[in-house]
């Protein structure tokens, strides 16, 4: 095994990677772009240097102004532009306002007369920018007692409290932090702590096939991700650290017990080299998520899987077997019924007692057991890390849950059981004709009738055109199809929102249309079953499908971690060709160990070649004594000279095999001919498409919103749009410059309805399109 601390060991002693190796959680309001703005992020770093002084949470500081401020937290709120014309954030440390009518010279604080202290605390947070810091205050010289409690009344005077501090202030004043960690050699007047690194890291763990048929020969596996590094950086095949493998002989949950080992102690923090720090630092890495796929996920969060009695690993519902077995609900808003997905959560306690069970109360676990799906099977070694609860860090997998969930559920059985052989081939011609095609990374070039065989990456593709196309071919379709298309239309319209980066602004805005969607698929889909139950009794029950249940979760997973493409698993399903390549070239006799080797030796000189700093002993002889002394190096000049000679070197020697994908979305900022999109211009949000001139130029084709008075979506009222919520749009003038122009959401266009007005439909099923349209549509039809 490849333990994560030795990984974590070599990073930081490589130039440049404190950064890429943590990051301040972001409080910055209604957005939600990196791991960092997640709730679960927003825990406490321990401390930040400011130039030479290192601030610690807990510590007494005074600002430039001369106030005294008690630290309660660190964080990053907003941007802004140096003068490098560069992006920084900002800083903050979250305080509570500390008073002492002795040492601020502040009058009008005659209550602490008799209570033997002389400061008061208000238990208001308030933001001060870390540049107003000044210094740390030695809390025992000045401020005795035990304090009080104080507010503010309407004219800004103090209003007294209570006696001594409130009990989360009370262990802040302590000044008690666990990672603090003293200097050898610093005085006790003065004593010196090493700085920490909060690293969070992920988890992801899969299995895959030792054989060239990529069936049978099942090897488990695991892999380690630095969740600071953004998206785009983190799914390189560079940054998936391999941890072990291991075939039938040994099951994921048998190969935890050492990996919790070291992560129990990445928790508690290990000291280290930091060569961004020239110094020893305390590295601490808590594990922020487990990444698999729905079985795998049961498997390691103690549940029995989607085929128990209680099977979301989630929360509480029992297993509903017919259309009336499920639980309704009505909206008191609407009055309309709705399925309900809404249950008891799982939580931590519930596994601590069944564990307890399982060794002294046998009648109970098996009830238990039997009933809510609980299972002790090793993966309760978890438990004994603080950072993580199975029962909320194991995100939805939407991988299995959407493309090769609900999309392969409702496809397969449109093409199989409704259409004809001649529809379905006089479909699939349409879908191969679309116009457009640049809009999307990859095309589709499937053949319908083997549908069953699709990938992921076919489905996702698929459901970004099907729902327009299918209108158009069946234009007056029979109620199956009419159902199935209104399930993909709504589904197309979730899809778009689920699959985006992230959300600059509008965060809630964008969650409720998340709920929205999310609620009219899953209505049209138990429409859809009511009817079949009538019409096809042997059709699937989509409605009763735990993928479908387990995506009504995907709401609460983002409010913790981000949206759901940060934790997208099909970036590491592909790392598994990487492993399977190794296992071929072992002797099948020690697979863990050789394919570990490999890989650690890969990290090894990659790490190497970007300057890791490492220590070698050297040892000689004199006078027949031989003398040893340990030093610290790294790459020599030639190295060097090879990474700023030859900048292509690195990628093409380390990284020529992506392990990235770009299926899920297409952000182009590159202006090109006939690119069609969302463009940010001197004159505000405007839809167009990029023309070449014939002197090779470039000019912006406008187009607006077409209008009516009666509007079928409710979503864009006042704006024309077919049954789908496709919108028209016509040609508005020629902007004749695009210097300033910036596209902002590649669109598409290619749906033409009149050629000769030029008015065509806007595709919202393409992956980002809705959420572009909501958010800015107050400004395109203005």
């Amino acid at each position: 095994m490849n333990p994560p601390s030795e990984y974590l060991k070599h990073m930081i002693a490589t130039p440049n990677m404190v950064n890429e190796m943590s990051a301040l959680p972001d409080f910055t309001q209604n957005r939600k772009l990196d791991l960092n703005h997640g709730e679960k992020w927003r825990h406490h770093t321990p401390m930040l240097t400011k130039g030479d002084k290192d601030f610690w949470v807990g510590d007494l500081v005074k600002d430039t102004h001369g106030s005294y401020w008690l630290i309660n937290k660190f964080l990053s709120k907003g941007e802004e532009r140096t003068s490098e014309n560069e992006i920084k954030k900002i800083v903050f440390a979250e305080c509570f306002p500390v008073f002492s009518s002795e040492v601020s010279g502040i009058d009008g604080m005659p209550f602490l007369t008799g209570l033997s202290t002389n400061f008061a605390v208000v238990p208001v947070k308030y933001l001060v920018p870390l540049l107003n810091l000044v210094s740390s205050i030695k809390k025992e010289l000045n401020f005795q007692g035990n304090g009080c409690t104080v507010g503010y009344d309407n004219n800004g005077g103090f209003v007294f409290l209570h006696a001594g501090l409130d009990s989360d202030i009370s262990r802040l004043w302590s000044g008690y932090n666990q990672y603090k960690r003293i200097i050898p050699g610093s005085s006790e007047n003065d004593q010196k702590f090493k700085k920490v690194v909060i690293s969070p890291i992920v988890i992801w763990s899969d299995d895959t096939s030792g054989n060239k048929s990529k069936q049978y020969n099942v090897f488990d596996s695991y892999l380690m991700y630095l969740a600071a590094m953004p998206l785009e950086k983190r799914t390189r095949r560079e940054n998936a650290m391999f941890l072990c493998t291991s075939d039938k002989n040994l099951q994921a949950v048998n190969m935890l017990g050492p990996i919790v080992e070291d992560l129990k102690q990445l928790e508690e923090g290990i000291e280290v080299y930091s060569y961004d720090h020239n110094d020893y630092v305390l590295l601490v890495a808590p594990l922020l998520m487990l990444m698999a796929d729905n079985p795998r996920h049961s498997q390691l969060a103690m549940h029995k899987g989607t085929s128990s009695k209680a099977p979301c690993r989630k929360c509480l519902r029992l297993k509903p077997r017919t259309l009336a077995n499920l639980e309704m609900y009505v909206d008191p808003l609407t009055e309309h019924r709705h399925v309900l997905h809404d249950y008891r959560r799982r939580d931590l306690t519930q596994l601590h007692e069944v564990i307890r069970c399982n060794s002294t109360d046998v009648p109970r676990y098996k009830m238990i057991s039997d009933k809510y799906s609980f299972l002790v099977n090793g993966s309760e070694k978890f438990l004994a890390l603080r950072a993580f609860d199975p029962t909320q860090d194991c995100p939805v997998d939407i991988l299995h849950s959407v493309p090769l969930g609900v999309i392969k559920y409702l496809v397969d059985y449109l093409m199989k059981k409704v259409l004809t052989a001649p529809e379905r081939d006089h479909l699939g011609n349409i879908l191969l004709s679309c116009k457009n095609k640049d809009a999307y990374s990859r095309n589709f070039r499937k053949n319908l009738r083997h549908c069953g065989s699709f990938l992921g990456r076919d489905y996702k593709q698929l459901i970004q055109v099907i729902p327009t196309v299918l209108g158009m071919v069946f234009p007056d379709p029979n109620n199956t199809i009419r159902f199935i298309s209104q399930a993909l239309n709504y589904l197309g319209q979730l899809c778009s929102l689920i699959y985006l980066r992230g959300v600059g602004e509008k965060y809630d805005m964008y969650m409720q249309s998340l709920r929205s969607a999310l609620l009219n698929f899953t209505d049209a889909l138990f429409k859809l079953d009511t009817h079949l139950k009538d019409h096809d009794p042997s059709a699937p029950v989509f409605s009763l499908k735990p993928k479908l249940h387990i995506l009504h979760h995907l709401v609460e997973d983002i409010e913790r971690f981000g949206l759901a493409l940060q934790y997208e698993t099909e970036s590491p399903e592909q790392f598994n060709k990487f492993i399977r390549e190794h296992l071929f070239m072992t002797n099948r006799q020690y697979t863990s160990r050789d394919v570990a080797a490999r890989f650690g030796k890969q990290f090894i000189c990659r790490q190497l070649f970007n300057g890791l700093s490492f220590v070698y002993t050297k040892r000689w002889k004199r006078s027949n004594v031989w003398y040893e002394e340990v030093y610290r190096s790294e790459t020599g000049y030639a190295i060097k000279a090879i990474q700023n000679e030859t900048p292509d070197f690195k990628e093409l020697f380390f990284g020529a095999r992506k392990n990235i994908t770009d299926s899920y979305y297409i952000n182009r900022t590159k202006i090109v001919g006939g690119l069609t999109g969302l463009f940010d211009t001197e004159s505000g949000m405007v839809l167009g498409q990029i023309l070449e001139e014939q002197d090779g130029s470039f000019v912006l084709q406008r187009y607006m919103l077409l209008t009516c008075d009666l509007s079928i979506s409710s979503c864009f009222p006042g704006v024309k749009t077919d049954l789908r919520g496709n919108l028209y749009i016509r040609p508005n003038g020629i902007i004749p410059s695009i210097e300033s122009i910036e596209c902002k959401e590649v669109l598409d266009f290619g749906f033409i309805i009149n050629e000769r007005e030029g008015i065509r439909l806007v595709n919202i099923s393409k992956f980002g399109t809705y959420w572009a349209f909501i958010s800015h549509y107050q400004s395109l039809n203005a």
